[in-house]
């Protein structure tokens, strides 16, 4: 589904120099041109791009703005009604995106080891009703405000390939675009209800998603417009050099990026330095439902995900969290039921990457020219900050009678300097295996189980396995693996 990046295009739909007109036919054309000017800034200059088909025209006391998309022969058009404001902010009425579409682009064929060929796939797109408005600020010195609301939602896709089918009941989107001392902060809330999907891929079995509801709240901080424009430019002109480069590609195996390829490709990097302060995203599924033709059905009762990632003085933080709760298999043996996972969570992290040394490597190694003594002088800037650490801040498992916690970290200074350290404590594990020996189905897991219990060290109710690596090798509770001799339980 459309997220934060096409939000924050319609965010910036009016360029800063599309001051406010009167409302006639001088006024259309000047409209027309700053709106054709921003998009060949935007996408570039191209007399067949869908922008120098873009219709304005005086209607009352507003603009009549239509867009058309896709085939040329095609009517699908987006179309709003833009009324200039006193205070030099346009309203956004009446946008609306066809109910009826159809159109045709090339897509990466799907399945199979890349490179993929570019294949024609064709949209038909239907929307049951909808609802979306829009205040904005082309100057981005007051805030810009968008929501839309659609309901009966059914997009299907077809290639040679795979065909494809989505329907969502609701889907209704607010963003908010906020200027902060020069820059942007941008928050975008989500909600969806009702969402269905099917595919199949060639002659593999078709799989199914669903979810009752999709709740998210996406937010980045301190977005800059000029590296924000700069980066849909330099995509853009990725983009459109790529179905050249991947029909040689298949042709001919992988081939060396051509001079257009690695400009832009040099463009979208050199975009993102700076170009936001912070990035954040929560969401939640409830009512997870996932299905594999002949193999089974999964469900989920609840799904958490976040996302943050910041970069103070130039050097990267950024957490992700999964949460999975209520898991149900179908396609598992009933005695082995009780040992699918009700709970799972993971938190693993990085830190101490220096973004400037990042770019720079990126530069260097994306260069016509790259230099191997450089790109390793440039990939030793990595570690100049003290190193990167990667960690795994928590991890909790509840599996039938047993609870496993665990956290940890593996520092990085060099690369082959790394030191790991991690700790799992469990509870319950006894009680895991004396399932496991009553129960044929599991009695595969009796000796894993088994060396694992000799490890761990007691502590109260609970086992504790330290384990420290490293380049000299691995310990678990001081004990190096790899050493001769059975280890009892130490207390």
């Amino acid at each position: 589904m459309p997220r934060a990046s096409l939000a924050l295009c319609l965010a910036l739909l009016l360029p800063a120099a599309a001051a406010a007109q009167p409302i006639d036919q001088a006024g259309a054309d000047a409209l027309r041109h700053d709106l054709q000017s921003w998009f060949a800034g935007m996408v570039g200059s191209n007399p067949a791009a869908p922008q120098e088909r873009l219709r304005v025209t005086p209607d009352g006391d507003h603009f009549r703005v239509v867009l058309p998309f896709g085939d040329p022969a095609s009517p699908a058009a987006i179309s709003a009604d833009v009324r200039p404001q006193p205070d030099g902010r346009w309203s956004v009425d009446a946008l609306r995106v066809p109910s009826e579409s159809r159109f045709t682009l090339r897509l990466p064929q799907p399945g199979g080891p890349p490179p993929h060929p570019m294949i024609p796939t064709q949209f038909d797109l239907h929307i049951g009703a909808q609802h979306t408005t829009a205040s904005i600020d082309p100057a981005l010195t007051a805030p810009s405000r968008l929501a839309a609301d659609f309901a009966n939602v059914e997009l299907d896709t077809d290639s040679a390939q795979q065909r494809r089918e989505q329907y969502i009941d609701r889907y209704a989107v607010q963003v908010t675009l906020q200027p902060n001392q020069g820059r942007l902060d941008l928050v975008e809330h989500t909600s969806i209800d009702g969402w269905r999907s099917a595919a199949r891929v060639g002659d593999k079995p078709a799989t199914g998603f669903g979810a009752d509801r999709i709740l998210g709240i996406f937010r980045v901080d301190g977005i800059d417009p000029a590296h924000a424009t700069a980066l849909v430019s330099a995509a853009s002109g990725l983009l459109a050099t790529l179905p050249a480069a991947a029909a040689a590609q298949a042709q001919h195996g992988q081939l060396p990026l051509s001079p257009p390829q690695r400009a832009a490709l040099r463009a979208l990097i050199e975009s993102m330095r700076n170009i936001v302060t912070a990035v954040r995203g929560d969401e939640t599924l409830d009512g997870v439902h996932l299905a594999v033709a002949g193999v089974g059905e999964t469900t989920i009762q609840h799904v958490s995900m976040e996302m943050a990632g910041s970069a103070p003085d130039g050097i990267l933080h950024a957490t992700l969290t999964i949460g999975l709760d209520g898991m149900t298999a179908g396609n598992v043996p009933p005695a082995l039921r009780g040992l699918v996972p009700h709970h799972l969570e993971l938190q693993p992290s990085v830190s101490g990457v220096s973004l400037a040394a990042l770019t720079t490597l990126a530069l260097a190694a994306t260069d016509q020219n790259a230099d191997r003594a450089q790109l390793q002088a440039d990939t030793a800037a990595l570690w100049a900050q003290g190193g990167v650490t990667v960690g795994l801040d928590s991890v909790d498992v509840d599996v039938g009678p047993a609870a496993l916690h665990g956290h940890g970290s593996v520092h990085v200074t060099g690369p082959d300097q790394y030191e790991a350290h991690f700790r799992i404590t469990a509870t319950g594990v006894d009680g895991l295996m004396q399932r496991a020996a009553g129960d044929p189905a599991l009695q595969r897991a009796l000796p894993l189980l088994a060396m694992a219990r000799g490890f761990a060290r007691q502590q109260g109710d609970r086992l504790v396995w330290d384990i420290v690596s490293g380049p000299g090798g691995t310990t678990v509770n001081d004990v190096p693996l790899g050493g001769a001799g059975h280890h009892p339980d130490r207390r």
